[in-house]
């Protein structure tokens, strides 16, 4: 099977649901910032492991695993049925409580580039806005399950609870 298909010359792609729809809707920009997300945090975690953080390094790869589902939700509203996005924003949660208590009290503004790591997770943080600020102008144009909102709200703020542990 070739890679390319030919179909996309056009400015289009296909969504899960099958549907032509052009590669700037959306639902399709916010794809591709998950999928970006995606990719940033994956520059994180061999640096995570090379810090001697297995638990970070293991946390970062299923939080990828789950913006996969999460882009697949975007893609396709129906999908959503197999998330349970209240239960990941509590398991979130909680990880925000445990890098929150690891790191203490903020006694100032945090300036990204400390160590690489931080870095990473810092750039990872600011794409992960992104990622929210697509996904409310697609809610405000399309059907998309709002607990997804949420769910990137608190990633956004794990992310910076992450970058500042490092």
């Amino acid at each position: 099977m070739k890679i390319y298909t030919r179909k996309g010359d056009d400015g289009t792609t296909c969504d899960l649901r099958g549907r032509r729809v052009k590669k700037n809707s959306p639902a399709i920009i916010a794809c591709g910032e998950i999928d970006e997300l995606s990719a940033t945090i994956g520059l994180a975690r061999p640096i995570a492991r090379q810090c001697g953080s297995q638990h970070l390094h293991d946390t970062l790869l299923e939080l990828q695993r789950k913006l996969i589902e999460m882009a697949a939700a975007v893609s396709d509203p129906a999908w959503a049925v197999h998330l349970n996005p209240q239960k990941d924003i509590d398991t979130i949660e909680k990880l925000i409580d445990e890098y929150t208590n690891q790191n203490g009290p903020m006694k100032s503004f945090m300036i990204p580039g400390d160590n690489e790591l931080s870095a990473r997770l810092n750039m990872a943080r600011t794409l992960c806005r992104r990622v929210e600020r697509s996904l409310v102008t697609l809610a405000d144009n399309e059907d998309m399950p709002q607990l997804l909102l949420a769910w990137f709200n608190r990633l956004g703020d794990l992310l910076f609870e992450m970058a500042r542990g490092a």
